[in-house]
């Protein structure tokens, strides 16, 4: 039997510091690139802070800084930062999450 679970339930899982194994499609705008399927294991969902350092989506945020950041439009691109095992940081959208710790992903 399939089992399923939906994108807001996979955005929420991420937001709480769920870690989780994601199988998702490739896509790169400017490059024209995509369609490889990728799984990236044991990841947390990361979010931007002062100068560009990531840092936890769960984590509180610091008070306000002199120092500012580059901010990536993540809510009009579309797309999250995570952070794989390795340290690696990748930025991905989340439509385009295929499977959540073994459940395909729907709409």
């Amino acid at each position: 039997m399939i089992h399923y679970i939906t994108i807001a339930d996979v955005l929420q899982l991420l937001r709480i510091g769920h870690r989780c194994t994601i199988v998702v499609c490739s896509y790169d705008k400017n490059r024209e690139t995509g369609g490889d399927r990728v799984t990236y294991k044991d990841v947390i969902l990361r979010s931007a802070t002062v100068k560009g350092e990531a840092r936890p989506a769960s984590s509180p945020v610091a008070g306000p800084s002199s120092n500012t950041s580059k901010n990536p439009h993540h809510r009009f691109n579309k797309t999250v930062n995570i952070q794989t095992k390795n340290g690696d940081i990748v930025t991905i959208h989340p439509v385009l999450i295929e499977e959540f710790n073994g459940q395909r992903v729907t709409l």
